[in-house]
């Protein structure tokens, strides 16, 4: 009598194990045939560090993964279960693409498959991870996941020729999330993206344990950068940062604070660029989506453009979740108002002792208001440079936009951590209703 419990361990199964454990998942639908063969494709239920999650891995040992009507089929049915359970779901890409063979068919089963992502967008978790090839549809409905992570191994675009799909094109076109090495690393890439964040759009984050005694030794002096500083502050200097080869004006991820998971955006230039903007945007709306408070540090003077300001200043003031500045440096007029006003909705900005707040650029601000000055320089090099300096001293002090309200509180490197966490205890049960649409116009 055959013995129906047991199915030949391909390679999409042992992904499936290097996920969930050896003893930790089910296998779901494994007997779906598809072309007289099992179907394309493992599908699973289990936990990940004891958090309820379903995954599928495409398998290359059955038709070389070609996505059929059956594959598509067995792949809705997670979605399905997803939108009734809210668990998130981890999808693991490597196909040489369609079953030609079915024709039209596809066409409604890629249809179907598509909408589901996109309708479950922003309400449960949805991780890709492209372990090989992943061309035509099978990359729009993988790059629509919140996050995508692709081992240097594979290839992921549009084109079915393969063109402009490496993993460094994708990397550096902004469309992957995270590149490692290989298919273990990406799942662990996974597995820690699942313990930091929350399943779907109704719960909280996992917290982690309460430590007695973080290690916190925060990094000061020339030798370290003030991102080094800002990281140091995090539990245990730990920063799951993502999107590391795109958009180099700013660096984004997750931290935890006493445990609470959170979002950090870290400006590093002076000029937010386009890709650093697209990022941000990004960024902000699924920490939005997902309720996950967002920590921003500010150290930059100005937008590339007034597209890129407006886009970020839109999706920044619509959003409600829990939304703390820190200005860490030079902050002028419209970088202000779009990531630390009160007017786009930031809950609490602070300033470190040391950082500048000013209306326009330090230069055109000090032209403005010392001309008389200026216009007398008997050195006009050195003069000019002297007076631009002086005013700054004077005039742009962070404790100045204190006086009027603007900023919260001037506080220390030294108390930066602290001076979080009680804010993200304050805000905790922030809740914020919005006035009825469907979603806001942004610049794109």
């Amino acid at each position: 009598m055959e013995k129906y419990n047991v199915l030949p361990e391909t390679n999409a199964y042992r992904r499936l194990q290097m996920l969930f454990g050896k003893e930790n998942f089910v296998e779901l639908e494994p007997f779906v045939e598809s072309d007289n063969s099992y179907a394309e494709v493992r599908t699973a239920f289990g936990y990940i560090d004891n958090i309820p999650a379903y995954a599928f891995s495409q398998d290359m040992q059955r038709n070389s993964g070609a996505i059929s009507t059956f594959q598509c089929s067995k792949i809705c049915k997670l979605y399905d279960l997803a939108s009734k359970t809210g668990f998130p779901i981890i999808g693991i890409y490597d196909s040489l693409g369609a079953n030609l063979s079915q024709g039209v068919n596809m066409l409604n089963s890629y249809s179907e498959l598509l909408s589901n992502v996109n309708r479950l967008s922003g309400v449960v978790l949805q991780i890709s991870i492209i372990a090989g090839n992943c061309f035509g549809t099978s990359a729009l409905i993988a790059s629509s996941a919140d996050f995508l992570i692709m081992t240097d191994d594979a290839y992921l675009g549009i084109d079915t020729s393969g063109a402009n799909s490496s993993s460094e094109f994708v990397r550096k076109s902004g469309i992957s999330h995270i590149n490692v090495t290989n298919c273990e690393e990406a799942i662990n890439s996974a597995i820690k993206l699942i313990s930091i964040l929350p399943s779907n759009n109704l719960s909280q984050a996992p917290l982690e344990e309460l430590k007695s005694n973080y290690n916190i030794e925060i990094k000061k002096g020339d030798k370290f950068s003030k991102a080094d500083t800002i990281i140091s502050i995090f539990d245990d200097s730990e920063f799951f940062e993502i999107q590391i080869d795109y958009g180099d004006a700013a660096r984004i991820g997750f931290a935890r604070f006493e445990g609470r998971s959170v979002g950090i955006i870290i400006s590093v230039k002076e000029l937010l660029d386009k890709q650093s903007c697209d990022k941000i945007t990004r960024f902000i709306r699924f920490c939005d989506a997902f309720s996950i408070p967002l920590i921003t540090f500010i150290d930059s003077k100005e937008f590339e453009s007034l597209k890129e300001a407006s886009k970020v200043a839109n999706v920044y003031s619509d959003a409600t979740n829990v939304k703390i500045t820190i200005i860490t440096g030079e902050v002028y007029g419209t970088l202000y108002i779009a990531l630390a006003g009160k007017g786009t909705n930031s809950d609490v900005t602070y300033a470190w002792e040391e950082s500048s707040i000013s209306s326009l650029k330090l230069e055109t601000e000090a032209e403005i208001v010392c001309s008389d000055e200026l216009k007398s320089m008997k050195e006009p090099f050195i003069d000019r440079k002297k007076i631009i300096s002086n005013y700054k001293e004077s005039h742009l002090p962070a404790i100045n936009a204190a006086k009027l309200g603007f900023v919260d509180d001037i506080i220390s490197i030294e108390d930066t951590r602290i001076k979080i966490c009680y804010s993200l205890e304050m805000l905790s049960q922030k809740i914020m209703n919005k006035i009825p649409k469907k979603h806001s116009n942004i610049q794109i």
